[in-house]
């Protein structure tokens, strides 16, 4: 009895059927692995700032005491860095030069930490006395710090006591509705966003997401 066999057409057909497949989904996947990476990579950074940040305003007192100087002090920054850094792993301190991956200007320190993510830090007020939100953290803003994590810039307020993620509901300074909702360029007000629901979505909704309502596309 003769064996029922494929023909060279019916594989070729086969074979295209799944060429185009792997086409339309393969850059999908790479591209959810990408963005769970850098959120992965996002909340550690967030945690061990954090961490760095409440060890050395225990030790040292509030940031208003660090002689920040004053906003846009690059002098000011560096001090603010320098006080921060103690708690931190750095692998090298550039200071207000270029040289850990960032160009940002001299108004910025900037320090490259041991697991190769860049952090700017930038004096905002040095009383701690900027007001860029409706709760008591935000009333009480010292300076920011960024990071740069796969190509994107996520941002953060260093208030008083703490630190906190850029673009939250709370915000006013960079609201995530008037700064981040559909842009496709700006990142860094969508740092608070990123962190607490987990996605990029922002990027790809056109203002069709809210604190408040939806948090994902469909």
């Amino acid at each position: 009895m003769k064996k029922a066999a494929f023909t060279l057409a019916e594989v070729l057909i086969t074979l295209g059927i799944i060429g185009v497949v792997a086409a339309l989904t393969i850059p999908s996947l790479i591209a959810n692995y990408k963005d769970k990476e850098t959120i992965v990579k996002l909340k550690k950074v967030y945690s061990v700032l954090s961490q760095a940040y409440q060890r050395a305003v225990f030790d040292n007192g509030a940031p208003d005491s660090w002689n920040l100087v004053a906003a846009g002090d690059s002098q000011g920054a560096q001090n603010l860095a320098n006080t921060l850094n103690q708690y931190l792993n750095v692998g090298k301190n550039c200071g207000p030069n270029d040289g850990c991956y960032v160009t940002q200007g001299p108004d910025y320190a900037k320090t490259l930490l041991t697991d190769g993510i860049p952090l700017l830090i930038y004096v905002r007020n040095p009383n701690c006395a900027a007001n860029y939100g409706s709760n008591e953290e935000l009333a009480s803003v010292c300076g920011s710090a960024a990071v740069q994590i796969n190509n994107h810039t996520f941002e953060f307020w260093l208030t008083k006591e703490t630190v906190v993620p850029i673009g939250g509901p709370d915000e006013t300074f960079d609201p995530f509705a008037t700064r981040c909702d559909g842009k496709l360029d700006d990142f860094i007000p969508c740092t608070a966003w990123t962190i607490y629901n987990e996605n990029f979505d922002y990027l790809r909704c056109k203002s069709d997401l809210s604190w408040t309502g939806k948090t994902k596309c469909d």
